[in-house]
């Protein structure tokens, strides 16, 4: 292995040690409360090496949710059959599977909608993780293809459109800590009713 990619390696894990012990105090402590200082002292880092990765607290914690994600966000089954798939399962993993997972990390992903743009497509400056768009998108292709979906509207539109909806839906919902799980399902199936109702082929 050569010297770059030795760095590179030490690098790499430098970086997952920040991310997995921002996280936990961000957990522990809450937004407000975390100092980067206090990240990189229980990583055995300095503050100077921390801020070559991460110069704000927003960047830091943002990245460690990205990081998360990919790892542990619910997938869609790739297998599933596009004849028999309702149009609410071409956008989604299973719903309550989904949702149940929401509810599971509310905290984390209430800290991401109230400090950072993940949650907010329009302003966000880089696409956030999205594990499941590819299988998505090829679903809608595949739809709009069988005469299901309308095709006036790109497949690449319509996951965008979904997406914005989904994230707004999802970002109201935790930015109100006193609304039961029981509101996020009842508030996605009416926003996903009337998008579906929109999208499907009326001819």
């Amino acid at each position: 292995m050569t010297e770059t990619s030795l760095r590179e390696l030490k690098k790499q894990r430098t970086r997952a040690r920040l991310l997995e012990v921002a996280l936990e105090i961000f957990h522990r402590d809450g937004f407000a409360a975390t100092r980067l200082s206090d990240v990189a002292r229980q990583a055995e880092l300095s503050d100077q090496t921390l801020f070559n990765y991460f110069t704000t607290k927003e960047a830091l914690f943002e990245a460690a949710v990205v990081e998360w994600l990919r790892e542990r966000s619910p997938l869609m089954n790739p297998k599933l059959s596009v004849e028999k798939m309702n149009l609410e399962d071409a956008f989604t993993p299973p719903l309550n599977k989904w949702l149940a997972f929401i509810d599971e990390n509310r905290w984390m992903l209430g800290i991401a909608a109230a400090h950072t743009d993940l949650l907010v497509p329009y302003r966000r400056n880089r696409p956030i993780v999205e594990v499941n768009y590819a299988v998505r998108r090829q679903r809608v292709e595949a739809l709009q293809r069988l005469g299901r979906v309308r095709d006036d509207i790109s497949a690449e539109q319509l996951c965008i459109l979904y997406q914005a909806i989904r994230d707004h839906v999802v970002g109201q919902w935790l930015l109100d800590t006193e609304k039961p799980i029981s509101a996020l399902r009842r508030e996605y199936r009416t926003n996903m009713a009337v998008f579906m109702a929109g999208i499907a082929r009326s001819d």
